[in-house]
């Protein structure tokens, strides 16, 4: 802040701005001559209301203030976040940290931007790791004067800068940044409730058999694929429906049906699938072995 100071009359042998912020002491800085009867001094750095008069030769000036106007800027940033019907979850609330915001594909954030002064508005400014770009125009609470709110769809990893306006036109254009982070999808677990891991059978027994899986997304399907002496796969549905976060499916496997002898292995391993959307996560459980014996 450049402060210029005139005098008439007999001119000072010395000229002083005398300074003094709300919680600090008096404090003189020299003023400097720039052609008779015309001084100056630069103030800098200023972060608080600062007072300041100019005196010498036994004459002073009238009191002034320097009223220094604060940038809006993000003091907390909270999230609530509405998740994709498949996945079946209450929605969460935090305050966005180092992680930034973040959620699955499809993820609905309602944000809210609280500030250090009252504000107008802004706008939230994203670019994804893919080169895309999106705004999105924060609104002023109705109720918070000092508080701003918007929401976006979670499409993919990137990051965000957020532009406040203060309520007298001031604009902050980097109020808060951060990351955007996509998570991921917990893929499911499949696991053979039975029989055990390797078992002898004889050509004329019934085995049951029980497959288990479960999913954040929901298990849409649940197969069991079977091989005779390593010749040719065969999977078997066990569970093909709508998504279910726990599935039990149970079948009895006769071997006299299938027409092994003794000396036959049939190995055999389980597979899930979810149910997220266009790329669907899936698991397979070790191998499982039969060895047929004679009675």
């Amino acid at each position: 802040l450049v402060i210029a100071v005139q005098v008439s009359g007999p001119f000072p042998e010395n000229l002083t701005l005398t300074t003094r912020t709300k919680n600090g002491k008096w404090q003189d800085v020299a003023l400097e001559s720039t052609e008779p009867g015309k001084y100056s001094v630069t103030l800098e750095a200023l972060h608080e209301d600062t007072t300041f008069y100019a005196k010498g030769g036994g004459a002073r000036s009238a009191r002034y203030v320097a009223r220094v106007v604060l940038p809006p800027e993000a003091q907390s940033l909270h999230a609530r976040y509405t998740f994709p019907t498949y996945l079946k979850r209450t929605p969460e609330a935090e305050i966005v940290g180092e992680k930034g915001l973040h959620g699955v594909r499809g993820t609905k954030a309602e944000i809210e931007v609280a500030a250090n002064r009252d504000v107008s508005g802004g706008e939230l400014d994203v670019t994804y790791d893919d080169g895309r770009e999106e705004k999105f125009a924060l609104t002023a609470s109705p109720d918070k004067s000092h508080v701003a709110r918007t929401e976006m769809t979670i499409t993919g990893g990137g990051e965000y800068r957020i532009a406040l306006e203060g309520s007298d036109g001031q604009v902050n254009p980097s109020a808060a940044h951060g990351k955007i982070v996509m998570d991921a999808v917990q893929g499911p677990s499949v696991w053979f409730v039975e029989p055990e891991q390797d078992i002898l059978v004889t050509p004329s027994m019934h085995v049951a058999v029980q497959l288990d899986a479960d999913a954040e997304a929901g298990v849409e399907h649940v197969a069991m694929h079977r091989v005779i002496n390593g010749i040719a796969d065969n999977p078997e549905d066990m569970f093909k429906a709508s998504p279910e976060k726990h599935v039990e499916s149970r079948r009895m496997i006769d071997l006299a049906d299938l027409g092994v002898r003794p000396g036959d292995t049939i190995t055999y391993y389980g597979a899930a699938y979810d149910a997220t959307p266009g790329a669907p996560n899936f698991a397979e459980t070790e191998p499982y072995t039969m060895k047929v014996v004679s009675e």
